[in-house]
C-alpha cells in the first residue's frame, strides 16, 4: 500500500488536506485510509466510554477483515440493480461522509460502506 503525500501537508487545514488526499490517491488507498480512521475512532470511543481496549494486532486484523467484507459486498451489489437516489450538490469545499452497515444474522454476514461526496457528487 502506498499513499501520495504532499510536502505542504503541515500547512494545510483539515478540509484542504482530506480533499487533496482523496484527489491524489487511488480508491483502494482511500478505502484503506478511511476504514482505518473509522476503526481507530470507534476503538477509541469503546475504550473511553466502555473501558474496552483491544490489542493493536486485533485492530489491524479487524481492519483487514472489514475491507475484505466491503470488497465482497461490492461485488455482490454490482449484480443488483438499485433505484436511483437523487442528491443535490454541496457547496465547495464541504464534503459529506456517510457510514452505513447491515448484518444478516441468518447468514452471519456483515456489510458496510463509506460514501464521501463533494460538490461534484
Amino acid at each position: 500500500m502506498s499513499w501520495v503525500w504532499s510536502d505542504r501537508v503541515l500547512q494545510m487545514g483539515f478540509m484542504e488536506w482530506i480533499t487533496w488526499f482523496f484527489e491524489h490517491n487511488s480508491n483502494s488507498s482511500c478505502k484503506v485510509f478511511m476504514s482505518t480512521m473509522w476503526t481507530i475512532w470507534s476503538e477509541c470511543n469503546k475504550w473511553v466510554h466502555e473501558g474496552k481496549k483491544r490489542a493493536g494486532l486485533d485492530i489491524a486484523n479487524f481492519i483487514c477483515q472489514f475491507i475484505r467484507k466491503l470488497e465482497e459486498l461490492q461485488r455482490v451489489l454490482l449484480d443488483r440493480k438499485r433505484s436511483l437516489v437523487h442528491w443535490s450538490s454541496l457547496v465547495y469545499p464541504h464534503v459529506k461522509i456517510n457510514f452505513d452497515a447491515a448484518f444478516r444474522e441468518s447468514k452471519n454476514r456483515l456489510g458496510s460502506g463509506i460514501v464521501i461526496r463533494d460538490n461534484e457528487g
